[in-house]
């Protein structure tokens, strides 16, 4: 299990999200590494794909 200080945070919403009922509950999932992206703003609409940034522990590495 990672034990990053954000994870604590997704599990909750993870949880929070898969518990909906019926099809809300399949709305949501965890996306692939290949396609999910980031942003930065860097001015009022101006926005920079920024890359995921690398752990520094073994341990910060995805669970899948």
């Amino acid at each position: 299990m990672v034990n990053a200080p954000w994870m604590k945070y997704y599990q909750e919403a993870l949880s929070e999200l898969s518990s909906g009922h019926g099809q809300q509950r399949d709305l949501w999932s965890r996306p692939s590494q290949d396609t999910d992206k980031l942003y930065m703003s860097v001015g009022e609409s101006e926005l920079i794909e920024v890359g995921h940034p690398t752990p520094n522990r073994p341990d910060e590495i995805d669970p899948r």
